[in-house]
């Protein structure tokens, strides 16, 4: 692979990485501006208002899984077939931090569900 296409795949790289965690930034903060309105007082617009900050932060965390996920299958597809093996060792991280903030997102997603259920009940 060429220098130039490398900077290209690192720019793009860390562009989509930025948009991610910009995405799970704004559900944490969704998140916890729901967080005032919980327990404050029992009317059908708090409720309603906390029931749909709980929402948009899920949406929030959707879109960051979503395009996580579109992360992974291109690292995945270039690696298969556009490194050569001389090269292939500069992608090894490329490739596994993309699976760790999976696994964040995920795990906030639980919580979020969590902060959901107990909201109900």
């Amino acid at each position: 692979m060429l220098q130039e296409e490398y900077s290209i795949f690192l720019r793009t790289y860390n562009t989509v990485l930025r948009n991610i965690g910009i995405f799970i930034t704004l559900s944490l903060a969704t998140l916890a501006y729901s967080r005032y309105y919980r327990g404050k007082d029992k009317t059908s617009h708090s409720k309603i208002y906390n029931l749909g900050t709980i929402l948009v932060s899920a949406l929030f965390l959707s879109i960051a899984f979503t395009i996580n996920n579109k992360l992974i299958n291109d690292v995945k597809d270039m690696s298969e077939n556009e490194i050569s093996s001389k090269d292939i060792y500069k992608y090894d991280i490329w490739c596994k931090l993309p699976y760790l903030s999976m696994i964040c997102i995920l795990i906030l997603f639980i919580f979020n569900i969590y902060t959901f259920v107990k909201f109900l009940f």
